[in-house]
């Protein structure tokens, strides 16, 4: 009897403490952050894509930047989850197949738009005019991707700029430059 009263304390202790251990416990129970919505998607986009420009420098032929490309991003990604840490934000985890789904087209959008398109102008088109219309996105080619990538990121970064959190708004300011200037090295090298 004694046994059984020492093994459930025990295992109660164990539990309790284990708990006590998380470091990020207060994020992801109390959903705490000091960022703002607006720095908040700013950190999960800039993120998200600057994962997305490390794999298409990898998966994708972009000529003799790519490893610029990849590197830049590498770090960008790196200051990002610190920044992220400070300001009590959790990044996202993705897949291996994460940007591969991303960049092919979804067949049930597509359905969708095609059943849209024709209901909307099955008597002005052809069948063959429909489909193009419907879905410009999927002809889009991986450079187009990647510059449209960056466009984002920088775009995010101006927007950011305003913000009222003060290490976010600092840190965006200090990196804007630098990343208009790879973007226009990128397009000047793929295109």
């Amino acid at each position: 009897m004694k046994q059984l009263q020492l093994f459930i304390a025990l295992l109660l202790g164990v539990v309790l403490l284990g708990s006590c251990l998380d470091p990020n416990k207060d994020i992801k129970y109390n959903k705490y952050t000091k960022a703002d919505t607006e720095a908040f998607n700013f950190l999960k986009t800039t993120y998200e894509e600057a994962l997305f420009q490390q794999h298409a420098a990898k998966n994708y032929n972009l000529g003799a930047e790519s490893q610029k490309i990849a590197q830049e991003y590498q770090a960008l990604s790196e200051e990002l989850i610190e920044l992220a840490t400070k300001n009590n934000v959790l990044m996202p985890n993705f897949s291996a197949t994460h940007f591969d789904e991303k960049a092919a087209p979804s067949i049930t959008s597509f359905a969708v738009m095609a059943d849209t398109a024709v209901s909307d102008s099955a008597a002005i088109a052809s069948p063959a005019v429909i489909q193009e219309e419907s879905h410009p996105v999927a002809q889009e080619t991986p450079a187009q991707k990647v510059i449209h990538s960056q466009e984002e990121i920088v775009h995010q970064f101006e927007v950011v700029t305003r913000n009222t959190n003060v290490s976010i708004r600092n840190f965006a300011a200090s990196k804007l430059e630098g990343l208009k200037e790879l973007l226009e090295q990128t397009k000047s090298s793929i295109k």
